[in-house]
């Protein structure tokens, strides 16, 4: 590291006792007094440095579309290419309910609703919660708006907004999509959880393998 980047990384990696941040040695391993800088070696040699104290403190997202950026970035352009009916980030209120959509895509006669959650990978007990607490989050959203679209006016009405002539669709399929591998296979209230690789390996090639198999 260069000399004049040192300091900078101190700061940075650094808690202090006029800061307001919970003591948290995984984050910030290094104490800060008047004058020296305290590590505990066992704790700090275990993190891995990259992950925690450069991303957390930094607020940064790596891979997920920088600060506050979601997986329903990417999805869109995706979507796009097979289908010219999608849009994200879609707010609205219907029959007096208020619904916050990250990604709608209708392709044939099948009507898609992309709840996106994303957070750094778990590396601990209250970290896994917390990523199962937007899981959760995002099966009630899921199911409001599955309640809502399940009266045809009202998904009439959704299309007229988004300005697609389009009739009611056969069915809607709603989504979770996670940045992380812990809860694929999981479904809350009938809302399954995906992986966004694995989303987008079917968003582009229309192909899933399992084993010798593909469907």
């Amino acid at each position: 590291m260069a000399k004049e980047a040192v300091s900078a990384a101190i700061d940075m990696l650094s808690w202090t006792s006029r800061a307001s941040e919970m003591v948290d040695l995984q984050y910030r391993p290094i104490l800060r007094g008047q004058q020296d800088c305290l590590t505990p070696l066992n704790t700090a040699g275990a993190i891995n440095w990259y992950r925690n104290p450069g991303l957390h403190a930094t607020q940064a997202r790596y891979g997920f579309g920088g600060r506050g950026g979601g997986r329903r970035e990417p999805l869109r352009p995706r979507y796009s290419g097979v289908s010219p009916h999608v849009r994200k980030g879609f707010q609205t209120t219907l029959n007096g309910r208020k619904i916050e959509i990250d990604v709608l895509a209708r392709f044939g006669n099948y009507l898609f609703v992309f709840e996106c959650k994303h957070s750094l990978l778990p590396c601990t007990l209250h970290e896994l919660r917390t990523s199962y607490d937007h899981i959760k989050k995002a099966a009630s959203q899921l199911t409001t708006v599955k309640e809502l679209l399940a009266q045809k006016e009202v998904e009439a009405e959704l299309y007229r907004r988004l300005g697609w002539a389009l009739t009611p669709a056969s069915a809607i399929i709603t989504c979770i999509v996670s940045c992380n591998g812990m809860f694929p296979g999981l479904a809350i209230g009938g809302h399954p959880v995906r992986r966004w690789a694995e989303l987008q390996n079917v968003i582009e090639s229309g192909v899933i393998s399992v084993g010798s198999v593909r469907f």
